[in-house]
């Protein structure tokens, strides 16, 4: 190789090739940038495939938590109506009971043995009835009539034996014998009109009669199964699996992961009758097919969509890279690569550092957080309603309904028992306007507060003596009328102080109290109200008492709130209409004399 370039160096006529110094240098620097470009462009493809994948694996994640939440949600809302109508069902089945017990056919001592099973077998006849059988056994455990031999046992029955003991009403739980149908039995007591307690009425029930509209409830393709104390399947099942233990795994949330009758299923438990007098820790699970509350399907395209937008993104980006790297560079770039020329240090003023903004943190106006206090009161005031009339008044009607229809099917057949049978419906409307009505009549509008603040508190406590023991002192002319036929309390402050007074009395029974005091006295200054209950209130909610404290300060009043040991007292004081120096507003009430007169009766 050396002998080659002397042959080259000394043959004659041969001239040397030059490249221009630019030219040299744009070769090299193309060079130079060749390594860098070739590593961002893999890095790029990398980042790109790494951002798809994480993304991905992000969007599969997510969207699968949201979907089981929701899965979790539709079960539970499935489960908390199918508990309504479970609960429905059971208290059917109770108050058939009761009606049966009232024949007087089942329920005389001196009826003979074979008119009282004829009884029997008809009142099992009525399109109403729940029951497959009725037996009537005495107190020493004789059977006296039977309508079906499968109650020739019914002394041993588990109602019998609570009822016999307390003399009551009490029902079993849902058993599941070996190779025989489960039941659920019913048993009151029967007494007769002379001879007083003689015998017990039992009833039984087979489990999917009993609860058949619960069964017959279905969404999206879902079912109900009635599970008993032991946690064994009893009704909504095949007849195989009756009296296996429910079997299922944690899915989300309240919800679980089951096999019904061969269909993979998200379900979610709800109680039966819970905390009343037929409970025994009965639930009903319902179940929706998983296939299609989890909507599987729409999964993969919605990920892919995801992932599909975030490798865009991270392409992008490296598009932007590798552009910032290949472009030309100028001249004076390319002589970045010289040697640095050491430059004298020059010494330059320190910037000055602009302090950090303070955050502003948003404070909510006073008059929307006391608008949304008074909203919510109402809304409470409106559901707590809504409540009784659903959970008291809907299943007295439902009572009284049932007896009139049997009193239409008995007119032919039996005069004297279809007139007895209207004239309890009767009465439980009667009692049903009386107290449940009339007290939820008061609750939306206090129109006793007419006759007068003082009438409409004494009113209060007659409501509330189931509740709370109320003791009511109030000055005779407290809330007099004046010249002008007005009352000395103008109508709005008037209803402001019987709401605060009500939800004071509420309160008060929630939070364990066992008596209380109203004292209302007006002089020439002022007006006071004072609700002092007495004993220790451990669970007073006084957020309950916000809105009234607003509509208190809403017409010019103070409130006060004050907690003792053993006393707890609620108060409000405003400046009566004289020393204010306004004339009290007038009365704004559309109703005619004869509601006023109606109101006058009720006060009494």
């Amino acid at each position: 190789m050396g002998l080659l370039r002397k042959l080259i160096r000394l043959r004659p006529g041969l001239p040397r090739i030059a490249l221009p110094a630019g030219a040299r240098a744009t070769f090299g620097d193309a060079v130079h940038r060749a390594v860098p470009f070739a590593f961002v462009a893999c890095a790029v493809v990398a980042v790109a495939a790494f951002v798809a994948l994480a993304v991905s694996f992000a969007a599969e994640r997510a969207y699968s938590d949201d979907r089981d939440e929701r899965a979790s949600a539709e079960a539970t809302s499935f489960a908390s109506h199918s508990s309504w109508l479970a609960t429905g069902d059971a208290f059917g089945g109770y108050i058939q009971m009761l009606r049966d017990a009232e024949d007087p056919a089942v329920r005389d001592i001196a009826v003979p043995s074979d008119v009282r099973s004829a009884s029997l077998r008809r009142l099992l006849e009525l399109n109403t009835n729940r029951f497959t059988a009725l037996a009537v056994v005495d107190l020493n455990g004789t059977l006296i009539a039977a309508s079906d031999p499968s109650l020739l046992d019914a002394a041993s029955s588990q109602a019998y034996s609570t009822v016999r003991a307390n003399r009551g009403n009490a029902n079993s739980d849902i058993v599941l014998p070996a190779g025989a149908p489960a039941y659920v039995d019913y048993a009151t007591i029967l007494v007769d009109p002379l001879a007083g307690p003689w015998a017990v009425l039992v009833a039984r029930a087979d489990p999917t009669r009993l609860w058949q509209s619960t069964l017959a409830a279905t969404v999206d393709g879902g079912r109900n199964v009635i599970i008993n104390r032991d946690g064994q399947l009893a009704a909504g099942t095949s007849p195989e699996l009756l009296g296996t233990t429910w079997a299922a795994s944690e899915f989300a949330g309240d919800a679980y992961r089951s096999t019904v009758v061969g269909v993979d299923s998200i379900c979610s438990l709800a109680p039966i009758a819970n905390d009343t007098q037929i409970d025994h820790e009965w639930n009903v699970a319902s179940c929706l097919p998983a296939t299609t509350v989890l909507a599987a399907g729409s999964a993969p395209n919605r990920v892919a969509t995801v992932a599909g937008v975030g490798a865009l993104c991270a392409a992008i980006l490296g598009l932007g890279a590798l552009a910032f790297v290949a472009r030309e560079r100028t001249p004076d770039e390319v002589g970045e690569s010289a040697p640095p020329v050491d430059e004298p240090e020059v010494d330059e003023p320190a910037a000055e550092i602009a302090p950090a903004p303070i955050p502003q943190i948003f404070v909510l106006p006073q008059e929307v957080a006391d608008a949304r206090t008074l909203i919510e009161a109402y809304e409470a005031r409106s559901a707590r309603v809504a409540g009784r009339i659903r959970d008291s008044v809907q299943a007295r009607l439902l009572v009284a309904s049932s007896r009139v229809e049997e009193a239409l099917e008995l007119i032919e057949s039996d005069v004297a028992l279809a007139r007895v049978m209207l004239m309890r419906a009767a009465h439980e409307l009667d009692d049903l306007n009386e107290h449940e009505l009339r007290s939820m009549g008061q609750e939306l509008y206090p129109d006793l507060v007419r006759l007068g603040l003082p009438a409409a508190l004494r009113a209060l406590r007659k409501d509330m003596t189931d509740l709370i023991e109320v003791d009511v002192t109030a000055d005779s002319d407290a809330d007099s009328l004046d010249n002008l036929n007005d009352r000395a309390i103008d109508m709005p402050r008037r209803v402001a102080m019987y709401r605060l007074a009500l939800d004071a009395l509420r309160e008060f029974s929630e939070a364990g109290l066992a008596n209380c005091t109203i004292d209302l006295q007006r002089s020439e200054t002022r007006l006071w109200l004072a609700i002092k209950g007495h004993g220790d209130a451990i669970d007073l909610d006084e957020a309950s008492l916000a809105a009234a404290r607003i509509a208190v300060q809403a017409y010019g009043g103070r409130f006060v709130l004050d907690r003792a040991h053993d006393t707890t007292e609620v108060a409000v004081e405003y400046e009566s209409a004289a020393s204010a120096g306004e004339p009290p507003a007038p009365e704004q009430d559309p109703r005619d004399e004869n509601a006023e007169a109606d109101a006058e009766s009720e006060a009494a």
